[in-house]
């Protein structure tokens, strides 16, 4: 009885974290002059929901930053001197196609990530994430940011390859791989399963990370502003891995074991390898990108043969 008692209350007191209302002295330290950048972050959330204000805030930059990128993205189609660096140069998206990633995009982003999203405050609370100022130091701030991005990628690459284990593929991630050939839309384009999923694998970094500040005592728990910058981030790998083209100034060309466009490109293309989203260190130590050096290693041979028998032909004439 007690134990169903103290549920009760729990939940109760779960439950008023979604009427919080905002109030900046609650959020500083006693006699702390906050910053112009502090001080119009926590005028946001004045005498406001924090729980709604918190989620529109949160929805719009994630909605804004998939805009801009993809609306940069967008535009490749339509540039010919780009054409060189698409991936599979034969593969061309369709009218009817790009109205259907844009219709399961807006499923996702209001049927799924909205309301998840609505959920950010109460969830900051419940797992003890910083809200306060002064916000961290910028190196601060780069490293929880960095911690995230490992510890996502550490988690999407297990539950993206579980999603292909044959059952859970025809069922939830056969949506997703629907195009062969990516473009920016279909990086939310998936089952509502699947986006749930990945939704949850993108909170994993910030739970460890204050876990571990709770359990060593020798850091402070993730801060609320390295989680956004953290939301931003994931937004534009999302469509990055998914623009379906390599330039060279992509970052993968710029980064080694940055994963990129062409990466998961292949993964498109050839059933079961390249699970990674943003780093390749777990597809090398399991050996899931052989099949991926092997292309690329024959797609190089190919080409050096094309080079060297144009070549041949050219001396041939001018002889």
């Amino acid at each position: 009885m007690n134990s169903v008692f103290s549920s009760l209350i729990s939940i109760g007191a779960y439950m008023e974290r979604f009427h919080t209302v905002g109030n900046a002295a609650d959020r500083m330290p006693i006699g702390y002059t906050p910053t112009w950048y502090e001080k119009s972050w926590l005028s946001i959330f004045e005498e406001r929901n924090e729980t709604l204000m918190y989620g529109f805030v949160i929805f719009i930059f994630h909605v804004s930053v998939y805009f801009l990128s993809y609306s940069v993205q967008f535009t490749f189609e339509s540039i010919p001197a780009l054409q060189k660096y698409k991936i599979q140069q034969n593969m061309h998206v369709s009218d009817k196609e790009w109205w259907t990633g844009v219709r399961r995009f807006l499923e996702n982003m209001f049927l799924i990530r909205l309301p998840t999203i609505m959920l950010f405050f109460p969830a900051v609370e419940l797992l003890n994430f910083d809200i306060s100022v002064p916000f961290p130091p910028l190196y601060v701030i780069l490293l929880q940011t960095l911690f995230f991005m490992v510890a996502d990628d550490f988690w999407h690459y297990w539950t993206h390859r579980l999603l292909h284990v044959d059952y859970l593929y025809r069922k939830i991630h056969v949506i997703h791989h629907e195009y062969s050939a990516p473009f920016g839309l279909i990086g939310d384009y998936s089952h509502p399963i699947e986006s749930t999923s990945l939704a949850l694998t993108a909170i994993s970094g910030p739970v460890m990370y204050s876990w571990l500040a709770s359990s060593t005592g020798l850091f402070k728990e993730a801060h609320v502003i390295p989680i956004v910058l953290w939301i931003g981030v994931k937004t534009f790998v999302s469509l990055e891995v998914h623009t379906g083209y390599d330039f060279p100034w992509s970052l993968n060309n710029l980064i080694p074991i940055w994963a990129g466009a062409d990466y998961h490109d292949y993964h498109h293309m050839a059933y079961g390898n390249n699970f990674a989203s943003m780093f390749r260190h777990m597809d090398f130590i399991l050996g899931t990108d052989n099949g991926y050096h092997k292309f690329k290693k024959l797609k190089k041979m190919n080409q050096e043969k094309v080079l060297k028998e144009r070549k041949d032909q050219k001396v041939k004439k001018d002889g």
